[in-house]
């Protein structure tokens, strides 16, 4: 949870604006140039919308070589900048193919529900269980990726 203090920290961060939870996140992908996320279902919105992802944290769809990472934060300002100069070509470089084959790989391995409800309603669902599927499921994507 972010205190008001932070909030009131990142509201004075010139060229930054702090947006309310309710705010339409496809609307603000719409119109940017780049998306910066560091664990979000916004980053893979944004994948889908071909729009330069630069992602800080290890997550399911920065397995893309489409994604930028960022493995130091002192990268950031560079990665940004390169993300910003190829924007969509980015896409174009790698090419559609690969960014439908991506799609597929994550929708092939996605199942069906609420994780919220699985982890809730399975009270036998060890940590390890769950740990166990997801390793499974980013193998199968990376083999359909290779």
């Amino acid at each position: 949870v972010t205190s008001i203090g932070e909030i009131r920290k990142m509201k004075r961060v010139k060229n930054a604006r702090v947006l309310y939870p309710t705010t339409n996140s496809h609307e603000i992908i719409k119109n940017s140039e780049a998306v910066v996320v560091i664990s979000s279902t916004v980053g893979w919105e944004a994948f889908l919308y071909k729009k330069p992802v630069v992602n800080l944290s290890p997550i399911y769809y920065g397995l893309s070589d489409l994604v930028y990472k960022v493995q130091d934060i002192r990268e950031l300002p560079i990665v940004i900048k390169k993300a910003l100069t190829e924007g969509r070509s980015h896409y174009l470089k790698y090419g559609n193919e690969e960014w439908e084959k991506f799609i597929y790989a994550i929708l092939s391995t996605v199942n069906k529900g609420n994780p919220v409800e699985f982890w809730n309603k399975g009270d036998d669902v060890s940590e390890e269980t769950l740990i166990g599927v997801t390793n499974v499921a980013l193998e199968k994507i990376r083999k359909v990726c290779k």
